[in-house]
């Protein structure tokens, strides 16, 4: 399944999900994590080697396609299911379920991403370089091809969407940042803060004009916390996770 290349930058604002003022963060860990050694961290090829490291002291997790992925952020609540067939909201207090899919990743297409950090960022190019060709034959504005460096920030900008409004499995989630850490330009900040002021590792590329995307990784469990995006050092879109679990359906919420 072809995923929509959507950049980041222009969300400021989440919709259409309802706010709620739950303040605990809560992860999903499935199986015990068992002490491993770990290295200092001192870029983000040694944050993905520790994120692998606790990945592979998890019991695996293999959930039905029928099953949902709750996530709530800073900006309200979002069931998805994994097979990509429904999604729900909260909407008037309610929780509305919705056919199909509206999501930039799909689920199925973060699923099937390999499970090697090169192959992975080969196959995000490469769903970048399709959804580009594809848009020739659609658009009317005159096309170009895209630069090295406007497809290694839509890169990154794809894989922080797939993380953003999905529970994915801890060894993809390492994958997945190792693949971060083969994007050039890619920088490793050891103490920052997310938009939900909790302490973060952070993963970030500067690009174009004064644009910075940014994501930000919890210091010990190596789980996603959120992302900001600024331009010229003014915040114009953000997110943080406070929950992310796979649940029955929707409406659940552990």
């Amino acid at each position: 399944m072809a995923a929509v290349i959507v950049q980041i930058r222009p969300e400021p604002v989440r919709q259409p999900y309802t706010t709620t003022t739950e303040p605990t963060p809560t992860f999903t860990t499935v199986g015990p994590v068992k002490p491993q050694p770990l290295r200092p961290v001192r870029g983000v090829a040694d944050l993905a080697a520790n994120a692998a490291v606790l990945a592979a002291a998890e019991s695996a997790a293999d959930p039905a396609p029928t099953a949902w992925a709750y996530v709530k952020s800073d900006h309200g609540e979002l069931w998805r299911r994994l097979d990509d067939q429904k999604f729900a909201i909260v909407e008037d207090g309610k929780v509305k379920v919705i056919e199909g899919s509206e999501f930039e990743v799909g689920y199925r297409y973060l699923l099937s991403l390999p499970t090697d950090p090169d192959r992975l960022l080969e196959r995000i190019y490469a769903t970048i370089d399709d959804e580009h060709a594809r848009a020739r034959d659609t658009s009317r504005a005159p096309w170009k091809p895209l630069t090295a460096g406007q497809r290694d920030s839509w890169a990154f900008q794809q894989i922080a969407q797939g993380m953003r409004d999905a529970v994915l499995p801890a060894k993809l989630r390492a994958v997945m940042y190792g693949a971060l850490a083969k994007i050039p330009g890619t920088r490793y900040q050891g103490k920052a803060v997310d938009p939900a002021g909790r302490a973060a590792l952070s993963v970030y590329l500067t690009y174009g004009a004064g644009l910075r995307d940014e994501i930000f990784v919890h210091p010990r469990t190596y789980a996603y916390l959120g992302y900001r995006t600024d331009e010229k050092g003014r915040t114009i879109g953000s997110d943080a996770v406070l929950k992310a679990v796979i649940v029955a359906g929707p409406g659940r919420r552990s």
